[in-house]
């Protein structure tokens, strides 16, 4: 095509010429040319034009504007000046061919036009709106990705779409690593005044850094501020502490040994449990429910570590898990949840199934059993609603094929002892009359089924509710069993499972009787302690629990353990097993043995059932656990060095010495350490020793050492911790009876231990004292005494129950362990001494 060059305007000393240079059809190169007329140099230089095509792209100049048809153009910075006589050029490409050339252009607000007198200058634009971004900041505390949020935003609405780009530039802060580079086009619609730009960021080296968000190349608006700085706020990592707890042991033997289990699998001889060698052994186990539920998962994994839980299980005394299950739980698309996976690292993407290995694995470490309780069909709460083994969801073959499986995966596993067949049968179950009602009989083909995959199991059978006319709780009648006896195909593997509740749940006919709590007995030999005392079988009670907020709720848990201890007055090596409901804090019923922290132990519930747990028959502790704790779990490893150290127990002759370094991997909070014992027959009253913590890296020392209490024979008799380096600071505080005097034994900088004596300065004995110990340090461990209060540093220390008296002239003292403060007072006085 011709090329054409037109001189469109001239006037004010300059001259504008523009040219159409190459004109393809569908568009074309066009060149704009200002010349300087005058005899002075012109600094700066902005042309207005009117232009039908779309400009695509420009150089040796900037588009400031482009609303309608109208450009503004303004110089860059190498072209502003025009030398008196000389001129710029700048070019561009435009879309479409042949334009209608500009006629008039206004440069530096000066209209110049082809007539010698310039035609009025037309009516300006409408200004533009301005385009603006503002800073943001993210904190990445305890994140892996979070991000960042810059808002755009246009001061007025545009009548048209507005555009504009965005770029990120480095600072202190990189792509890649700090974050994550982004460009794009914003793009403001009609109306509208706000957009965002999301930009990824990652935690890094403690500290702050920051990039840039860059604005450029408006359309329908200009740049007010076109940049934005996004601060990456990396604060230190919280530094968890490390603590110790110690324990107390008695190694007198004579039935006060371990509560665990032996290993391997367990039987039945008459009305006894026994283990692989014959030995009597008694289950004292706790219900952890959540598995037959959604959760697909035993509850509290979203507060503690399981293996945390566990740990603590067996630390009370219990031997076994009734771990109920639904069959829903181990079918496709059951997905466990409710699970934190930064306390349980090890649960993330497993199965209900592969969750319950992980569970019975660490079971069989610390020497817990397993009782698999098939809950009910369908996920949900309590039994099945019709109270049989089948429904209208789910078949006997379903069922029966579930514990087949089951039995077949855990074969052979010694830790997995037993099936509780089902959950509190009721309703339509009947007893022995042959119906397809009659649980009974499918209790007998669910068991053999059992049987025929692994013969090992206990088969654990519960009761229904109402037979011949006599009812009682769901799973807890068992009177059918006297004419209708269950028979296995694999004898001495059976055991008869009631449930039993008080009057806070139900409030049965028994309960309102004028001669309760004395008529229990007779209520519980009628319904399933028959079972025992005739050696017909071994009983276990699969359920009971309570709040124990009423006097008779107590008093039905008093009698109940009493009876299972010696049920008919016929005892028997070990009475009856059992299983406590429950070990959940959430049961509306009964609550749990944790409090609703998932943490703390309710202790009235724990001291109600204590006098029915199992001790292994003569044989003291072989071992005492020390527990390490870590405040909160950690993303990377934490570890501590740990040993033993002497006080009046000593390493070789009463404990065997050990030292080392535990390490807690991710996700973990909670590590025993096991100091092995030896027997020592000389040894008489209580004797301690200590573990101590030092030297952590990842965590810093919370409680630094603890006190592991060996008692010997029935009757505690004071034993002060020794005093290897003496450093008496005697403290007296005289009153007109006696006094007290305090003595620190050992202090090893971030702890000590001390005893206290109590003198009888009178001629007369006395019986029963308190001491008054001020410090602004913490108690941790006191033997020989009993904390009584703790106000602000004032502790109330009063005696135990086997040194309350005191003779005439006489004394006695306790001791205790506190954390050690330099410099800081420790004093101690008598309160009272003699009632």
């Amino acid at each position: 095509m011709a090329r054409a060059t037109t001189t469109l305007a001239k006037g004010a000393g300059r001259t504008i010429t523009f040219e159409d240079r190459d004109d393809w059809g569908s568009g074309f190169i066009g060149a704009v040319t200002i010349g300087n007329t005058s005899d002075t140099a012109a600094i700066g230089w902005t042309i207005e034009f009117d232009l039908a095509n779309a400009i695509t792209n420009i150089w040796n100049a900037e588009i400031v504007s482009h609303v309608g048809t109208h450009y503004v153009i303004r110089n860059l910075s190498y072209d502003a000046t025009i030398a008196a006589g000389g001129s710029v050029s700048f070019g561009f490409q435009a879309s479409g061919g042949s334009p209608a050339l500009p006629t008039s252009f206004v440069l530096n607000g000066t209209t110049i036009g082809g007539a010698t007198t310039p035609p009025p200058p037309p009516p300006p634009p409408p200004p533009l709106p301005t385009i603006a971004i503002a800073d943001a900041s993210v904190d990445e505390t305890g994140a892996a990705t979070l991000s960042e949020t810059f808002t755009v935003t246009l001061s007025s609405v545009s009548t048209t779409p507005v555009t504009v780009r965005f770029h990120t530039v480095d600072g202190t802060a990189h792509a890649g690593s700090d974050y994550d580079a982004r460009s794009g086009t914003l793009t403001f619609a009609a109306g509208q005044t706000t957009q965002t730009v999301t930009i990824a960021t990652h935690p890094g080296a403690t500290g702050r850094s920051a990039f840039t968000v860059v604005l450029d190349t408006p359309s329908g608006a200009t740049l007010a501020d076109a940049s934005a700085t996004g601060t990456i706020v990396n604060p230190p990592p919280v530094v968890p502490t490390i603590s110790v707890a110690g324990a107390t042991v008695d190694e007198s033997g004579g039935g006060t040994g371990s509560t665990l289990l032996p290993a391997g699998f367990l039987s039945t001889r008459g009305n006894q449990i026994v283990d692989s060698q014959g030995h009597a052994v008694k289950i004292a186990a706790v219900n952890w429910y959540g598995m037959e539920t959604s959760l697909f998962a035993p509850q509290g994994l979203w507060t503690q570590n399981y293996q945390s839980m566990m740990r603590q299980m067996a630390e009370l005394g219990f031997n076994a898990i009734r771990l109920p299950f639904s069959l829903q739980a181990f079918e496709a698309g059951s997905t466990p949840n409710g699970i934190d996976y930064g306390k349980n690292p090890d649960l993330k993407g497993l199965s209900a199934l592969q969750i319950l290995d992980k569970i019975v694995t660490y079971a069989g470490q610390i020497g817990l059993k397993i009782i698999l309780d098939d809950h009910r069909s369908a996920a949900g709460s309590g039994p099945n609603g019709d109270g049989l083994w089948y429904d209208g969801g789910y078949t006997e073959a379903q069922w029966i094929s579930t514990w087949k499986m089951l039995a077949t995966h855990y074969a052979g596993n010694g830790t997995v002892v037993g099936a509780d067949l089902l959950n509190e049968p009721h309703g339509s179950a009947t007893w022995g009359d042959g119906s397809a009602t009659d649980w009974a009989a499918a209790a007998t083909r669910a068991g053999n089924a059992i049987q025929s995959v692994n013969p090992d199991w206990l088969i654990l059978v519960e009761g229904i509710d109402t037979y011949q006319g006599n009812s009682t709780w769901w799973g807890g009648n068992l009177m059918g069993a006297k004419d209708h006896p269950i028979t296995l195909n694999v004898a001495n593997k059976l055991v008869y499972s009631p449930h039993d509740y008080p009057a806070s749940v139900y409030p049965q006919s028994w309960f309102s009787a004028a001669d309760y709590p004395n008529n229990l007995p007779a209520v519980w030999d009628k319904y399933w302690g028959y079972l025992y005392e005739t050696g017909a079988a071994p009983v276990l009670v699969g359920e009971f629990g309570s709040k124990l907020q009423t006097a008779s709720d107590q008093a039905w848990i008093a009698k109940l353990v009493d009876y299972m201890n010696h049920p008919g007055g016929v005892g028997g090596v070990e009475g009856v097993s059992w299983a406590y409901w429950d070990w959940n804090p959430t049961s509306g019923d009964t609550g749990g043995i944790l409090k609703d922290d998932w943490v703390t132990v309710d202790q009235t519930k724990l001291d109600a059932i204590t006098p029915g747990m199992y001790h292994a028959d003569g044989a003291p502790p072989t071992e005492v656990d020390f527990t390490v704790t870590l405040s909160q779990p950690t993303t990377t490893p934490v570890t501590v060095h740990y040993a033993t150290v002497d006080g009046t127990a000593k390493a070789g002759v009463d404990y065997v010495a050990t030292s080392g370094d535990l390490t807690f991997a991710p996700g973990e909070t909670t590590k025993i350490v096991a100091a092995h014992l030896l027997a020592d027959p000389a040894a008489t009253g209580q004797m301690q020793f200590l573990l101590a913590l030092s030297t952590p890296s990842g965590g810093t020392l919370g409680t630094a050492s603890a006190t592991a209490t060996l008692v010997h024979g029935t009757t505690p008799s004071p034993t002060p911790m020794p005093t290897p380096t003496p450093t008496p600071t005697p403290t007296p505080t005289p009153s007109p009876i006696g006094s007290a005097s305090l003595h620190v034994d050992n202090d090893w900088g971030s702890g000590l231990t001390a005893t206290v004596t109590v003198a009888n300065g009178g001629t007369n004995a006395t019986h029963g004292w308190q001491v008054e110990i001020d410090t602004a340090d913490l108690i941790t461990n006191v033997w020989n005494g009993t904390i009584l209060s703790h106000v602000g540093s004032a502790y109330v220390i009063g005696n135990a129950s086997y040194n309350a008296d005191v003779a005439g002239g006489g004394s006695t003292s306790f001791g205790f362990q506190a954390t050690s403060t330099p410099n800081a007072a420790l004093t101690a006085h008598l309160l009272k001494l003699g009632a």
